[in-house]
């Protein structure tokens, strides 16, 4: 190894934010449709992931994985609750919203990547300014 090596910090801290108050009790359908599996659980709600490998893009410095973002959609919310991200990006998080039946928003100031993010979650067949329905497709990937 060379000396004076570059030292590169390869993990990312998740910082959860709520509004203040007591919990709020899902319709009974909500709840159904948002369960965890017992294996998912286990797996998700523990203080180190190990599972899921970082991603690099060229069209944005700060990428994450599709999977990390529908684990923490999945993990803090239910189905037809609101997501807020105050940094979209590319619209990672607001695709996994609506691969899951969440409905998101998202605040982006770069127009290149709010159009990048448009983009992604209209290929998916949904759309950045509609209240998620729960379609078929939403049904068949929360089942899953």
């Amino acid at each position: 190894y060379e000396p004076n090596a570059v030292i590169k910090n390869d993990i990312e801290f998740v910082l959860m934010q709520r509004k203040p108050g007591g919990y709020r009790s899902p319709k009974p359908r909500e709840r159904l449709l948002s369960l965890i599996s017992a294996e998912n659980y286990q797996a998700w709600f523990r203080q180190i992931w190990s599972d899921i490998r970082g991603t690099s893009a060229p069209s944005h410095p700060a990428p994450f994985p599709i999977e990390f973002a529908e684990r923490l959609v999945r993990m803090f919310s239910f189905v037809g609750d609101t997501v807020l991200d105050p940094f979209m990006g590319t619209g990672t998080t607001s695709l996994a919203c609506a691969r899951w039946g969440r409905n998101s928003i998202g605040i982006e100031s770069d127009p290149r990547y709010y159009e990048i993010a448009r983009k992604r979650v209209a290929d998916y067949g949904a759309d950045l300014y509609v209240k998620t329905r729960l379609t078929s497709r939403v049904l068949a990937h929360a089942k899953s």
